[in-house]
């Protein structure tokens, strides 16, 4: 197995020797199994090391404007192709604690990042109760809020609500 730079991309391989159905030498990539001619790559030698330059890839710079709040967000993307020997070594170098624990990092990084809209599920006043007293006769309840109630509909009847409206001004977290 040798290491190779694909020439019209850039994109660095790891390729093996193999034949085409002519009989000519060509190179074989065994992650997505893409035979390649010799013309079409640069091979590195094994003492050579790859720079960084070659395996990193990042995209311009991009902006998005919010006019609502009159702020601009900068945001770039960085692609680094990961192959099965970077994987292996990183799992031999970091303990199982260590890999659960930056996967929880992650997951609330992902969280933070997305704009949270509070709704009336997230609300102590979201219960499940009657809206009018023909359903508590029956037994049928639905979402309310029990910061509202219907006054001309009966005892203890109060306004609908779903789980996923915007909370209310009377919002308060549970």
């Amino acid at each position: 197995m040798k290491t190779a730079k694909v020439k019209s991309t850039g994109e660095i391989i790891i390729v093996q020797p193999c034949m085409d159905c002519e009989g000519n030498t060509t190179w074989l990539e065994g992650a997505t199994n893409t035979e390649y001619y010799p013309s079409e790559l640069e091979l590195f030698d094994e003492q050579r090391i790859v720079p960084p330059e070659d395996v990193l890839g990042f995209e311009p710079l991009q902006m998005t404007y919010d006019s609502q709040t009159h702020t601009a967000r900068l945001f770039q993307d960085f692609h680094i192709r990961i192959t099965q020997e970077i994987v292996n070594v990183a799992l031999r170098v970091a303990s199982d604690k260590q890999l659960r624990e930056e996967l929880k990092r992650r997951a609330n990084q992902r969280k933070a990042l997305k704009m949270h809209v509070l709704r009336c599920r997230d609300c102590k006043h979201c219960t499940q109760g009657y809206t009018h007293a023909r359903a508590s006769w029956r037994g049928e309840q639905t979402t309310i809020c029990s910061l509202k109630p219907k006054l001309r509909a009966g005892h203890d009847c109060y306004y609908a609500t779903s789980l996923s409206n915007k909370a209310c001004e009377n919002f308060e977290p549970k």
